[in-house]
């Protein structure tokens, strides 16, 4: 994602985007929706900050287990 964002190219960004999406509504929401639900159920405003922050989470999660494990 960060790689693609970095070219400005939406016909690049939007895949990358999408796979996002999908990762969120199957691995964070557990399949509750799908990655196109997401999409259309957030405020366009809204969605790039929130998909950012949901990525994060997850990220945030792994980092700290890793530390922890890594200490082991």
């Amino acid at each position: 994602l960060e790689e693609s964002t970095q070219t400005n190219d939406m016909e690049e960004i939007r895949p990358v985007l999408r796979k996002c999406y999908d990762f969120i509504a199957e691995v964070i929401f557990e399949g509750q929706f799908t990655g196109q639900e997401y999409l259309d159920g957030m405020d366009a405003r809204e969605i790039l900050k929130m998909t950012g922050q949901l990525l994060a989470s997850v990220s945030v999660g792994y980092d700290a287990a890793y530390a922890e494990t890594k200490k082991k």
